[in-house]
């Protein structure tokens, strides 16, 4: 495992262990893409998590992550798929959850303890109205820049 940030400009989101993107997306591959990563939500699903979205297409993108959002609502948090790679895999923590986790929406948090998909949000709506480039970078906590989060 290994630690990663959103980086827009010179704003960074701790997000904390990639593992715990890659549960969220493979919990929408698997419940609201029907396995097929990618297929419904490409922006967020290939572009981003491939490590970058530009500004122009970010309003789209956030219109990806509303309707994953939404969807995720309906998922309660034992729907959780932590690797779609091998769905056998669990979370570290078992079924032991926080009491406030009442769906898929807001399950996945940063290390900041912030819910992940908000954050993704956040992100995002910044790259609209600012431009730029979104990048996923690997991050260990000591960077040179102001910090969100």
């Amino acid at each position: 495992m290994s630690s990663i940030a959103f980086k827009h400009g010179d704003m960074i989101t701790d997000i904390g262990f990639d593992i715990v993107l890659h549960s969220l997306l493979s919990t929408v591959a698997l419940h609201l893409e029907g396995g097929n990563w990618g297929g419904r939500f490409p922006l967020i699903m290939c572009k981003l998590y491939r490590g970058k979205l530009d500004a122009q297409d970010a309003v789209a993108a956030l219109r990806e992550l509303q309707a994953m959002q939404a969807g995720l609502a309906s998922l309660s948090p034992d729907q959780v798929v932590w690797d779609i790679n091998d769905l056998a895999r669990q979370p570290p923590w078992g079924k032991a959850i926080n009491p406030g986790t009442t769906s898929m929406a807001n399950y996945h948090a940063t290390v900041e303890s912030t819910n992940l998909l908000d954050e993704m949000l956040a992100c995002v709506a910044a790259l609209e109205q600012q431009g730029g480039v979104l990048e996923i970078i690997p991050f260990d906590g000591i960077e040179p820049f102001y910090y969100v989060s």
